[in-house]
């Protein structure tokens, strides 16, 4: 609900009665004091919540999570998995894990773990930054705390019969440690050596990696080198066996019969199997994995960015996938006939999540996952794993293979869902379109604020670096007509935001030219969203603010959010002291309309302040990064403002769900707000300390009411729409039964299909004159002599049209007729009199007949009177006293008053719970 307010320039005193007729209609916006929030805590990509110690473990504060990245694998014959990886947020960089859980670590220092494991029975032999260090067999800190071969980077490692074998990519050699001494026994030089086994016979198999290093690797198809699996003696004698039809090969292990297990991370994506004469016997998991079936649709033996494979003494198979361009882990354990038996995640590093408000909150995005909900369900589990939308094998100049994208906002309009993503400094905005046969997110298009031209990518960019690429081909692919060059804007410390409407923003930290509003211009044939610097328009940054940091614009509104300081400040990472809402700021004179004051109590460094902030419905959220509680400096606490007055109504913090626990919420878009139909607030943030992502469940009237579960095609709910006019089929309010498709029509957009008979799609209206109306159906149908009824909400039936047979499902023809409608706001129903046919839009002209109909003039008197706000919560921008408060406004006391304190400006609000129709305040 919003507000109803009353605002005066000078001291006010009176008593409120509210008295209901049908007249005007004012919403309220309930009143809540600051500190009460009833919600809880949940969480999602992460199979655990990070609120248990690490077993088995002294060392630090290590919590029971999934790592942020897995780059290798080793498995013992009794099921443990070792992992290493070069970062994790919690130092969990090299995780110990057995029946799905975390059962150790390996502390390889924090930032300092890297590409290769492997153990010996005794001891773990682990990578580090650079060289290696040993282990004790349940993990904990190196053995005498020693380094071996630093310096060099190690990119695969194998013990067998008391030696190591190590494969030194720095120098391009396999070199041999004696285990028990810890010295070097011999050497051979290799070309660009990585994940190294050795079979049951003594052999030493090598890969021989694709790129110079396997850190240019990125999991996909590299064809600067043809890779291959090379065979030594131990001595370094190389034999003439070697594995040449196979590309891009990230991992290999040794089964129980001896026989090569081969991670191809080629457009197979799967496990080969090779017996020791290389020749090839079996594959393990569907050939082309995750983009076998349904592309990017998550299901067991789907493979994607395989970094580690091993077996354990039972032949159970354990598969590790670190996505492509480090996407997330994902270890899982299969049976020998292929039955998931475990799967563990570990999804997010520094990733925002948004959600769909088409599908109810169901489809939730972050930068490489689909998530469906089922809020019905406990914390940590409402999350399912759907799709992983990259194809760089189909896009191989997609964003997210040479940037770091972190910050999600899922808009919908013009029919379709679009994904938009910034990265943690805010240093472009680039979008994606959904492919609706697949879960891949189709790179669209890509605005930057300065680009560093000593890279290579993106290809075809102008050559300085300020510029706009829209997909006009549709290929997803950077080619040179597709460029904008655009103005030189502020350089440095750009943020962005994508308003409901498909608006593009930027803000920079200046004050002549510091906001760039790029309008939707619709969609392309492709779907692709349009926008140029040619119809962009540019605004100073408002008074009273000379640093502007933050920015988010309500198209319904006209109302522009601006955070950031009066006075400039040198931290780049805070939002501001204070946010401002601006009322008529596209289409008027601006004025400001509410004030947030925010915490901001910064030392050097330290401290308390906010860096983000997101607005949905009566609220605004302020992402405090770091806060003082239970774990201080760890608390990342949400500040709830009322934005439409700036008054504070609470604050949130991680609950008992997740121990009370989170890291910092210090990048520019850590949170995300959406509200779902029943009335909850679903607040999504960033939580790296464990690899999460944080939700807040907050419904401020009490327990949400159930809703239906969505259809799994969106179900826009737009607004009243006017007659004479093009209504567009999928834009109605409610419907049954039916689902929506592109559209191949003059404008492209979406279609309504899948129609059975029985159902419907209302439309609320409102027809400006009585009268005779043309009626013209756009539709489609391979089908002859099929039915479209318009009827009336009550089922009246005002007239029905035989849709002909056009041809196909895409073929479109127009329909038309004549229909009376009576003026007024009313429900229009297209009803599915038979089956069979496709509507784009239906269109209403007028006829001669049409007739205007004379505006009533209201009754001065109700015909009856009830005091609304009697006893009802009213809370007000000041108190002369504690006498007259603001309650005393509404006790029904005709001698009691609020009086307020002498301030500009001043108001009351009061909640009166639901909609009212007001007719008089007195």
């Amino acid at each position: 609900m919003k507000r109803f307010m009353l605002k005066t320039k000078k001291v006010i005193a009176f008593l409120l009665v509210l008295t209901i007729a049908a007249a005007l209609v004012l919403p309220v916006i309930p009143a809540s004091s600051a500190g009460t929030l009833n919600y809880t805590t949940s969480w999602l990509a992460n199979t655990f919540p990070g609120t248990e110690p690490v077993p088995n473990y002294g060392g630090g504060g290590y919590k029971i999570h999934v790592q942020n990245n897995m780059f290798t694998l080793y498995v013992t014959p009794d099921g443990r998995c070792y992992t290493n990886s070069n970062w994790d947020e919690n130092s969990g960089e090299s995780l110990i894990y057995k029946d799905g859980t975390v059962i150790g670590a390996i502390d390889v220092g924090s930032g300092s773990g890297g590409h290769s494991i492997t153990g010996d029975g005794t001891y773990i032999y682990a990578g580090r930054n650079t060289g290696f260090s040993k282990f004790n067999w349940n993990g904990g800190f190196p053995i005498d705390d020693k380094v071996y071969m630093s310096g060099k980077w190690i990119a695969g490692m194998a013990a067998a019969n008391g030696k190591l074998f190590i494969s030194n990519e720095t120098d391009g050699k396999v070199v041999v440690y004696d285990t028990a001494s810890m010295t070097q026994v011999t050497s051979w030089s290799v070309s660009r050596p990585r994940a190294i086994a050795v079979d049951k016979d003594g052999n030493v198999w090598v890969i021989q990696g694709a790129t110079d290093s396997i850190l240019d690797q990125c999991h996909i198809l590299d064809t600067k080198y043809t890779p291959k699996v090379l065979c030594y003696k131990q001595d370094g004698t190389k034999l003439s066996k070697e594995i040449t039809n196979i590309v891009n090969p990230q991992a290999i292990a040794v089964d129980n019969d001896g026989n090569l297990l081969i991670a191809e991370n080629g457009p197979r994506l799967q496990i080969l199997k090779y017996d020791t004469s290389c020749n090839q016997i079996g594959t393990f998991g569907q050939e082309g994995g995750i983009y076998s079936g349904v592309k990017g649709e998550v299901a067991p033996l789907k493979f994607y960015g395989i970094t580690g494979v091993g077996v354990d003494a039972n032949n159970n198979i354990y598969v590790a996938c670190d996505g492509f361009a480090k996407a997330g882990s994902d270890l899982a354990k299969y049976s020998p006939g292929g039955e998931q038996l475990w799967r563990l995640y570990g999804l997010s590093f520094v990733d925002t999540a948004d959600a769909d408000l088409t599908t109810d909150c169901t489809d939730v995005y972050s930068a490489d996952e689909h998530y469906v909900m089922d809020y019905s369900k406990p914390a940590g589990q409402e999350w399912q794993y759907k799709g992983y939308i990259h194809d760089f094998f189909t896009y191989p100049n997609d964003p997210r293979r040479f940037t770091s994208l972190q910050c999600t906002f899922v808009r919908h309009f013009n029919g379709k869902t679009f994904l938009y993503y910034s990265d943690m400094y805010g240093s472009y905005m680039i979008w994606y379109r959904l492919d609706p046969n697949s879960e891949i997110a189709i790179p669209a298009g890509m605005c930057v604020n300065g680009w560093d031209n000593n890279t290579t990518w993106p290809p075809n960019r102008p050559a300085d670096g300020y510029w706009l690429w829209t997909d006009k081909n549709g290929n997803g692919n950077f080619e040179a007509s597709e460029y904008q060059k655009g103005p030189a804007d502020y350089l440095y410390d750009t943020n962005w935001d994508i308003d409901a409407s498909g608006g593009l923003w930027k803000v920079n930290r200046t004050v002549s030219g510091a906001i760039r509003y790029f309008p939707c211009n619709g969609l392309d044939s492709n779907g692709c969203p349009k926008y140029d610097y040619a119809s962009s328009r540019v605004f100073d940054s408002p008074a009273p603010i000379t640093d502007p940091r933050r920015i988010h614009y309500v198209p319904d509104e006209d109302s522009l959010y601006v955070g950031g300081f009066e006075q400039g400040f040198n931290d780049a990472g805070i939002l501001g002291n204070l946010v401002i809402k601006y009322d008529n700021w596209l289409n008027g004179t601006p004025r400001e309309s509410a004030r947030f004051n925010l915490i901001w109590d910064y030392k050097n460094g330290d401290g308390r302040f906010i860096a983000s902030m997101d607005i949905c419905g009566d609220y605004l959220f302020a992402g405090e990064c770091k806060a003082w509680g239970p774990n201080p400096g760890e608390n990342a606490m949400i500040h709830v403002y009322n934005r439409y007055t700036g008054a504070l109504v609470g604050t949130m913090t991680p609950g008992p769900e997740v121990n009370n626990y989170s890291g910092w919420l210090d990048v520019p878009y850590a949170i995300h707000a959406v509200k779902r139909l029943n009335g909850e607030y679903l607040i999504f943030a960033e939580e790296d300390e464990v690899g999460k992502i944080l939700m807040y469940r907050w419904t401020p009237d009490g327990t949400p009411q159930p809703t239906s579960t969505p259809a799994p095609t969106p179900t826009p709910s737009s607004g009243t729409k006017s007659i004479p006019g093009k209504i567009q089929a999928e834009d109605y309010n409610s419907m049954s039964g039916i689902q929506t498709e592109d559209c191949n029509d003059t404008g492209g957009g979406l279609n309504v299909g899948w129609v059975d008979t029985g159902d419907w799609m209302d439309y609320s209206v409102n027809v400006q004159s009585s009268g005779t109306y043309n009626l013209k159906f756009r539709v489609a149908s391979p089908n002859s002599n099929t039915k479209i009824d318009l009827r009336k909400s009550d089922g009246t039936v005002l007239k029905t049209v035989t849709v002909p047979n056009t041809g196909d499902w895409q073929a479109w023809q127009d329909v038309t007729t004549t229909v009376n409608l009576s003026s007024g706001t009313q429900t229009l129903r297209i009803y599915a009199n038979t089956d069979g046919w496709n509507l784009n839009w239906f269109e209403f002209t007028t006829s001669s007949s049409a007739t205007p109909t004379p505006t009533p003039t209201p009754s001065p008197t109700p015909s009856s009177s009830t005091n609304l706000a009697k006893n009802k919560t009213a809370v007000a921008s000041s108190e002369e006293d504690s006498t007259n408060t603001a309650a005393k406004a509404v006790d029904g006391n005709s001698v009691t008053r609020w009086s307020s304190q002498y301030s500009d400006p001043q108001w009351i609000y009061v909640d009166l719970g639901q909609t009212y129709s007001i007719n008089r305040v007195k």
